[in-house]
Order: C-alpha cells, then structure tokens, then sequence
C-alpha cells in the first residue's frame, strides 16, 4: 500500500515523516519535484530532475539530513510524473513502475566479504547480497546491525558496530583498512613544530583574574546536553547577552527547540531579554546567517559546543560538522575579533575511552599495574600535546583532532584568539542525577548497563577507575574560564577525583544490583551464555574485547590536568569526589527512565 507524502508512519519502529523525506531529497541539486510512497515498510523516493542524478551522491547527501532509517531503500528518477485528470499525481501507475536496484551487484571476492555476505543474508533474510548492497537500503536497522555485529564477533571478522554504520556497504567493510592508513598518513604527514611551540607555552600561573562578562556571546549547541547546561550558567552567573545558534526544524523553529530542549532540563522558559535565538547552521558558509556581518560587529566571545548528534555515521557527516563547521566558526571570530572556546575532546589523545563520543568511555587500568601486567611503553597526554604519534583512525577522533588543528594555525597564521578545552566522560548532573535527552546512545552508560545485565565483571579489571565529570560541574568550569579570558590556548577539563572499579561495584551492590568479580575463565563462560540466549544489551562491550576474549580498557594513553587545575584552583573552582550520594542519583535516574530494572 502506497503511503502519503504528509503522513507520519511507523516502520520497525521508528516514526517517520515522509514530507521531510521528500522535503530533503527535494533541497538536493537539480532535483525539481519529488513523491514518497511506502510499499511493504520500503521508502520509494520519486523524483524528477533537470540532470541526472547519480544515486549514490544523493544518497550521501540525504545520510546529513536525515537519520538512517528515514533514508529510502529506491530512488526512482522519472522524466515525468503520471498525473490524473484533476492534474494530481496518479499514485496508480507509479505502483506500476518496476522498481530497480540501484546498487550494481558484484560478488564477494575473498573470504571475508563471503562471511560477511553470509551474515547479511541471514539477519536481512535475502537471497543474494551483494558487495555494493547497502545495509540499511536491504531493511537494516540499529538493532539488526547489533545481532549482526555480535554473529561478526564470534566469527573472528573485525567488524565494529560503529563501522556498519560508517560503510554501510560490504565492498566498503573490506576496504575500510585502507582509508583508516590514508586518514594517518594525512596526520603523520604534517610539521607540527610551529603548534607544538604554541601550545608549549601552556603553564601554571598563579594570576588573579578579574571575573567579568558583559558583552555579547554567540553560543552554538544550545540544543546539547553540554550546551544547555552552559547557556543556563551564562544567564544564572553572568550579565552577558547570550545568542544562540539553533538550527530549525520541520516542525520547530529555532526558538520553539531551545526552548524544548530547556524545559527538559531546568523546566525553564527563556523569557529573559539577554538570551537571543538565531537560526542558523554552524556547517553552512556563514553559519547559515543572513545578517552575518551585522551579527559580527555585535559578538566579542563564541563558545562552539556544537557536535555531531549521531553517534555513528558516514564520514561526510563527521567531516561536514567537525572540519567545515571549525572552518566557519574560525572565521566567524576572525571577522568579529572574537574570542573562541571550541570545545573538543579528551580523544584525540587516541585515547578511544577518552569519553563516550562514538565507542569510548573512561575506564582505564591505572598506569602502574598495567605497565607491571603488560610492559607497555606509556604516552602522557596534557596541555602541551596534540600529536604523539597517537592512532587516530577512528573518523570521530580524526576529525576532531583536525579542527584542533586548523585552530592552531589560524592562531599562528591569523592571530585568531582561541582556547581549545577538551572534555572527558560528561555525565550525570551532579545535583540530581539528570542525564542527556538521548540517554540510551550513550556508551559509557551502555557499558555500564551490559556489566549490570552480565551481573559480574573479570578480576583483572579490579585495577581499573571510573571517571564521571558532572555535566554541571562542566558547565560551570567552562563559565569561570570564559569570565576569566585566559591567554591559555589547551585546557583539560574532567573530573579527576576517579571512583575505583572495586568502590564502584560495591556500591551497585548496596543499591541493590547483584554484581560479582570472578576469574577470566568464568566472565566468558557468562558472557557466551548471554550470546546464545539473549545478546540484547551486550553492545555496550561487544567491541571492548581483543581477539584474545580480554577487555581492554587501556590504550597506554595517560590524562594530565595539572596545568587546568591549577588555573581553575585560582578561580575558586573544584571538581566534586564520586560518592554514593552521586552513584545512587545515577542509578535512580537509571531506574526511572527504565533502563535500569532491579
């Protein structure tokens, strides 16, 4: 049954709203009219066009506007579109159309695309696949690529969650290698003694600073769950005017999402004149704005919390949000001779666990016992470091780190005024255990909860640490280095007062979780029984193992702060400890969100 182009359906799961599919397909070059119909829970885009169309840069472009699911399995190009006698789409004879596939099908050509060929066949329930078929096209979902990823795991085959996602496409799995060394080559390539010099100068002051902010602030990802906390101690803490870059939505505007987003968080209604929604989008040229240079000549200070909502995806999208939207927020300050905070991330380190960004969180075996275990050499990391020969594959890290970098030279090469501060694992509100909107996307919660479901953990990561850097507390410290105005170019911002593994778990038990520490041989034995029965809530550390079956929560990458504390210390700023007053807020808002059942 053909669906309609401004109806909301549902489809495994997930609401759809074909008018903004058709709404996004019809924003992409030369295309001048387009239908959405839905036959047997398949999205069918019509359109028709003065070029061409190649389907494949059309499908990218739509993987930027739309979630994955939302994406149509075919893309019909038409000459015309068949009209009734009331000059209406005739819906008839477009069921008539034989659909086509897109993709050109090509076998599998080594052992590895045939497994994985194997895999699709079984989760999709289709005949052939071929290397060029797109999973989610064949009806792949977010829960079908976590079945998939964890048959690839017991199969041997190097296939993350994360990577379905990012090359959704056999031949594109088995080429990832190459992009992953071409992406590090662009890295090691490069002459970092003109940054290293800069951000060398990082040190310890002990200077007073004078606590004032008035002017005009441009904040971007407000929406965030950072941002939000942000803008709430901007218009508690300071006197600044605060305008804020929101993107629109289909069926919101840029003022009715803010707002949304802050009665979420602070049952809060943005009724002060201080705080000023502009529409806008930081990956368009000019942040999307049509008085550009009018708002320039007004913004003394841009704090950019703005970040890719989706955890995985094509690298277009990292690319579009992290590199182009850096490009434009650089010049966005050099213009208004602004002062940029962009915030980045503990990850590129190359320290994957750094936060829970794309498959990371910070859980690390404490450097003295893994060096004793392992006889790994160790890398510190601090204010004073951006490359350190660290892996930086990952597209999330990679992109991340290469917005570091453009800030850097435009400090150099432009006198841009800039302070990069990375974060770590941004958790829980301290205060009452609120956590983001999207709470069931984040990994290190899921990481959490797949240890709770396991109800034990192996003895050898009794070593290791927790860290939890309240989502308040963040916000606060990047208000006090705002108000401050630094000269520093690197702060590391994250809670260092680490819980133990072994405190951590003791409190799960007093809260009421049973949570055991057994030996190696047992914690597989449990983790295998899970696999064959009942392998929901494993991803969250599905792809924590080494082909040795060890968790590895260790990259050989140590954080440093000394240099951040001791500013902050200055400011009067301290980092909370973990204890179970926070834990149990934790887990009580766990409970209540029903992802935690005791």
């Amino acid at each position: 049954m053909f669906g309609r182009n401004d109806n909301q359906i549902k489809i495994k799961g997930h609401r759809i709203e074909l008018g903004e599919i058709s709404n996004a397909i019809s924003t992409y070059t030369s295309i001048t009219k387009c239908f959405i119909s839905v036959k047997q829970e398949k999205i069918i885009a019509y359109f028709t066009a003065k070029a061409k169309i190649v389907i494949n840069d059309l499908r990218n472009y739509l993987t930027e506007k739309l979630p994955f699911y939302a994406i149509p399995n075919y893309f019909m190009q038409l000459e015309s579109f068949p009209l009734t006698l009331n000059g209406k789409i005739d819906k008839k004879k477009l069921e008539e159309i034989e659909l086509i596939e897109n993709a050109t099908f090509e076998e599998p050509r080594n052992e590895f695309e045939k497994n994985l060929a194997q895999l699709w066949q079984k989760f999709l329930n289709i005949e052939k696949i071929g290397i060029n078929d797109n999973f989610f096209n064949l009806g792949g979902d977010s829960l079908i690529a976590i079945r998939m990823q964890v048959e690839a795991f017991r199969l041997g085959l190097n296939v993350s969650y994360a990577d379905i996602f990012a090359y959704p496409t056999i031949k594109q799995l088995s080429e990832k290698s190459g992009n992953e060394n071409n992406k590090n080559e662009t890295i090691k390539g490069y002459d970092y003694s003109k940054i290293s010099k800069l951000i060398s100068q990082n040190k310890k002051q002990n200077k007073k600073y004078k606590m004032k902010l008035e002017g005009n602030i441009l904040l971007t990802g407000a929406t965030g769950f950072v941002g939000a906390h942000v803008l709430n101690k901007l218009i508690s803490e300071t006197k600044a005017n605060i305008y804020c870059l929101v993107r629109s939505s289909k069926n919101k505007t840029a003022k009715e999402r803010l707002q949304d987003t802050m009665n979420f968080y602070f049952k809060e209604n943005l009724n002060t004149s201080r705080v000023k929604v502009i529409e806008g989008d930081i990956a368009d040229p000019h942040l999307g704005l049509k008085n550009y240079k009018e708002i320039c000549k007004n913004i003394n200070v841009l704090i950019n919390s703005a970040a890719i909502v989706k955890h995985y995806g094509t690298s277009n999208i990292f690319n579009k949000t992290n590199i182009e939207g850096a490009k434009n927020i650089i010049d966005f300050c050099l213009e208004a001779n602004a002062h940029l905070y962009h915030l980045s991330t503990l990850s590129v380190s190359g320290n994957v666990f750094a936060d829970d960004s794309f498959e990371g969180a910070t859980l690390e075996r404490k450097a003295a016992d893994a060096n004793e275990k392992t006889g790994s050499v160790r890398s510190t990391f601090n204010e004073n470091n951006l490359y350190i020969n660290q892996d930086i594959s990952n597209i999330y890290v990679y992109t991340k780190f290469i917005a570091e970098r453009l800030i850097y030279e435009a400090i150099n090469e432009k006198g841009l005024r800039a302070t990069v501060i990375r974060l770590g694992n941004v958790a829980n509100r301290y205060t009452d255990g609120k956590f983001q909107i999207n709470i069931s996307e984040n990994a290190y919660l899921n990481r959490i909860l797949a240890f709770i479901k396991l109800g034990c953990v192996p003895d050898y990561m009794l070593v290791g640490y927790g860290e939890f850097t309240p989502v308040d507390y963040v916000a606060a410290a990047i208000c006090k280095v705002v108000e401050a105005d630094p000269d520093y170019t690197v702060l590391h911002l994250y809670n260092d007062k680490h819980i133990p593994l072994n405190n951590f778990i003791e409190l799960l038990n007093k809260y009421g979780i049973n949570m055991r520490v057994v030996p190696e041989e047992e914690f597989l034995q449990v983790f295998d029984n899970f696999l064959n029965k009942d392998q929901s809530g494993l991803s969250g550390i599905i792809n924590d193992f080494d082909k040795n079956r060890h968790l590895v929560y260790d990259s050989g990458i140590d954080f440093e702060n000394e240099i951040s504390n001791n500013f902050l210390e200055n400011l009067g700023f301290e980092w909370p400890k973990i204890e179970q007053d926070y834990v149990f807020k934790y887990l009580d808002y766990l409970k209540d969100n029903n992802l935690l059942k005791l």
